[in-house]
């Protein structure tokens, strides 16, 4: 598992070379696949969210102004998704993962300074994009990250998550 503290730090560099202009699939994909793995190492040991509050006011700060960059991820997540869908079950696995990052990122920056700007990130249609394409799921469970919550519903589709 990813250490907290390095994580941390790689989320401070990353998000402060995110700008208005910075290309999705490169800077924005890094960026948010740390926060997925945030993500996930919380859900594995709660006890460290406390740790973490300091450095998501610290990003949340330049987020704020570079905002357009995860609404950027969001939108082309969807679209890269509604158009030339292969049956390739890494791209559902690729889809799984954005929405988790989206997921866990609103959810990290829910009692941030950012919070007031976060519905303005719009996900219309993602849920309806993995139900759509719930036929290309079927991820054995080995494939689903550890620690995945359930509310991340996703994953296994075309199920259900455990209860």
């Amino acid at each position: 598992m990813i250490i907290l503290e390095s994580l941390l730090e790689s989320l401070r560099a990353q998000a402060a070379i995110l700008t208005h202009q910075s290309p999705v699939e490169d800077d924005a994909w890094q960026f948010m696949m740390s926060i997925f793995e945030l993500g996930l190492l919380l859900e594995a040991d709660p006890s460290r969210r406390p740790a973490v509050r300091g450095v998501l006011a610290e990003t949340a700060r330049h987020l704020d102004e570079e905002i357009g960059i995860i609404e950027r991820f969001a939108w082309n997540t969807r679209t890269r998704h509604e158009t030339g869908w292969s049956e390739d079950p890494d791209q559902w696995r690729d889809l799984c993962t954005r929405r988790s990052a989206l997921a866990f990122f609103f959810e990290l920056y829910e009692d941030s300074p950012l919070s007031a700007r976060l519905p303005f990130i719009n996900q219309a249609g993602l849920d309806e994009i993995m139900r759509d394409y719930a036929s290309h799921g079927n991820l054995l469970p080995e494939e689903i990250p550890a620690h995945m919550p359930t509310r991340h519903w996703w994953w296994w589709l075309p199920g259900a998550p455990p209860s």
